[in-house]
């Protein structure tokens, strides 16, 4: 696949903000969630090259919706079992890094994000290698070293608490969510 097939599929993935919130609100699973490991798959089979350029193409927006839409699949990495599920998790996280200009608030929730698949791959019997497993299909040095610091960290700021995300179960499974936000009734 081409650098720009990729970013048409990128830009077809990440809807407009008004459809975006109402998906990511939507149910579990969702045909958001399966367009975002088609997308996933897609980025994977590109070469070493490729995938440098994609993530310098990335904008803002569509890290942030990589980041956000990212926390739906952990849910669903632990409510379905899902190795795969939690790897495209991590993907969508390492790509979602916050670039330089970014507000402490970006950053607190990349680590959260890190926190999140901590606790996932926990839940799912795994271990520090389902991190490095995805590392190798980033380029950008910063998201590396982040991840190894947080692998490195003390346990309790692994944890979702200390980034203030917090985990509750709902009749169907597990929830993340950051904050004092609401939980989208779908999610329950």
């Amino acid at each position: 696949m081409e650098v720009s097939k990729i970013m048409e599929l990128v830009e077809k993935t990440i809807p407009p903000r008004s459809i975006s919130l109402a998906e990511f609100k939507g149910t579990l699973p969702g045909s958001c969630d399966a367009k975002y490991s088609q997308l996933w798959a897609a980025f994977r089979s590109l070469t070493p090259d490729q995938r440098c350029e994609v993530e310098k193409l990335l904008t803002v927006e569509q890290r942030s919706w990589l980041r956000s839409e990212a926390h739906r699949m952990a849910m669903l990495s632990v409510r379905q079992q899902s190795r795969a599920h939690l790897e495209d998790t991590l993907l969508g996280i390492y790509l979602g890094y916050p670039d330089a200009n970014a507000e402490p608030l970006d950053w607190r929730g990349y680590a959260g994000g890190l926190a999140i698949c901590f606790r996932c791959a926990h839940l799912l019997g795994l271990g520090p290698e389902v991190f490095e497993s995805q590392l190798q299909y980033v380029c950008q040095e910063g998201v590396h070293e982040s991840v190894h610091g947080f692998l490195a960290a003390p346990p309790e700021k692994q944890q979702l608490q200390y980034w203030d995300f917090r985990e509750e179960t709902g009749d169907h499974g597990i929830i993340f969510r950051w904050g004092q936000l609401s939980i989208p009734e779908a999610w329950l």
